[in-house]
């Protein structure tokens, strides 16, 4: 109705598309995108959004272009930096995708999906002292968020590189959490793998039936299974 009244606006053209494609309707998503750019060539955010488009369909070809775009146009975005990022890493370019992140992060260090995608990427390609790298930026950026820090004791607890001092941290880690959140099933597990590394079996199979009991109470099946 907006778009009646202002029909070359270029944000409400945006804001359409988001939501015909959020109703899965993405040819006419498309097409709003389309013309938004028409209006405006030098509009970042449009080019953001077909970036990501093509991206979600895995056609990073068709896709890096246009994120890289929208970084040449709004250099200081960290959102910017990290749709690149992702489109690059679904092309094989991973060093460039970190790079990107990298960028990302210095702008924000607490800008959550840049450090999700760093924590995945570095995980994917099996790097693992970088990828508690990133978990150790995610805590210190964001200390109140509880998931960081249990996968970071999970990381610590699990990895075969971890050395001795990394399991007494993890161990730390999950004590606190557990104390915080003593009925939270993910703090338990993760509180029981730590345990386990340390040792102290009875206590890590406590912690693990603890854990179990309370997913199935809270039909976390998912949880359950694992």
């Amino acid at each position: 109705r907006s778009l009646v009244d202002f029909p070359d606006s270029v944000e409400r053209l945006r804001l359409l598309g988001d939501a015909l494609l959020a109703g899965g309707r993405t040819d006419e998503a498309l097409a709003k995108y389309r013309r938004a750019l028409e209006i405006d060539p030098q509009d970042g955010q449009t080019h953001g959004r077909l970036g990501q488009f093509h991206a979600r369909g895995g056609r990073f070809d068709q896709a890096t272009p246009f994120l890289q775009r929208f970084v040449d146009l709004e250099p200081t975005s960290p959102n910017a930096h990290t749709n690149l990022a992702n489109g690059l890493f679904g092309g094989g370019r991973f060093d460039e995708g970190i790079a990107h992140l990298k960028e990302a992060l210095r702008l924000d260090p607490a800008c959550v999906p840049a450090l999700e995608s760093m924590i995945t990427v570095r995980k994917a390609l099996h790097q693992d002292d970088a990828m508690v790298e990133a978990l150790r930026a995610a805590v210190a950026a964001l200390p109140k968020v509880q998931s960081y820090r249990g996968r970071l004791a999970w990381a610590l607890a699990t990895l075969p590189s971890s050395p001795e001092p990394a399991h007494q941290e993890a161990l730390a880690l999950a004590q606190a959490l557990a104390r915080e959140s003593p009925a939270d099933p993910a703090v338990l597990d993760a509180l029981g793998v730590a345990l386990a590394r340390r040792g102290d079996f009875r206590g890590a199979v406590e912690a693990a039936e603890k854990a179990l009991s309370l997913a199935e109470e809270r039909g976390q099946e998912a949880m359950v299974r694992a």
